[in-house]
């Protein structure tokens, strides 16, 4: 410090000017990814008009990061498409609104069918798709055709393989990732 008085530049100024530095270094490696083949990339997507960061910590298998503009919770909507990968998953997403009982017939009157009379009304007037953070092991529930109504158990990449964005879908975000995806039958 001897050496930056006699240069008269205030020590404590230079001490906060380096813990930025050292903070700003910090942050910068937290946002790097060490991909399959063993190089560093940084994993921020800005594309959008919200950013959504996805980094995965060296020695785990957890994907940390956050959904776009949806908040922890179960949510309806429709899956446009899903990217599996070996640490984390991502998915374009359209969320819409799931109506049952007499809200259905309340939300149909709304929207100007007021003689609407399925006992279920989607709203899907928004047609933003959002990008959401999916775990790669999270638990997925589809219909499938050859047993009629039946939920049957899943994987991530298996449903990436056969997203249908006509059918809705359920998601439970926690900490902003998909930790569960419900596929909901309609007769």
């Amino acid at each position: 410090m001897s050496d930056v008085r006699r240069r008269g530049l205030d020590p404590i100024l230079v001490t906060v000017v380096v813990l930025i530095a050292v903070v700003a270094t910090a942050v910068v490696v937290v946002l790097l990814v060490r991909d399959d083949d063993g190089s560093t990339t940084a994993a921020t997507d800005t594309s959008g008009a919200a950013s959504t960061t996805t980094t995965v910590v060296s020695g785990t298998s957890a994907p940390v990061g956050t959904s776009e503009d949806i908040e922890d919770g179960r949510h309806f909507g429709y899956f446009q498409s899903v990217t599996p990968g070996d640490t984390t998953a991502t998915a374009e997403f359209d969320l819409a609104q799931f109506f049952t009982g007499d809200a259905a017939k309340e939300a149909a009157a709304e929207d100007g069918t007021p003689d609407y009379e399925l006992d279920y009304y989607i709203r899907n007037t928004n047609p933003r798709i959002r990008t959401l953070v999916v775990d790669p092991h999270a638990d997925v529930t589809v219909i499938d055709p050859a047993h009629c109504c039946d939920p049957v158990a899943s994987t991530v990449a298996a449903f990436a393989a056969s997203v249908d964005p006509v059918n809705g879908c359920w998601v439970t975000i926690a900490n902003g990732i998909v930790t569960r995806i419900e596929q909901q039958y309609l007769p």
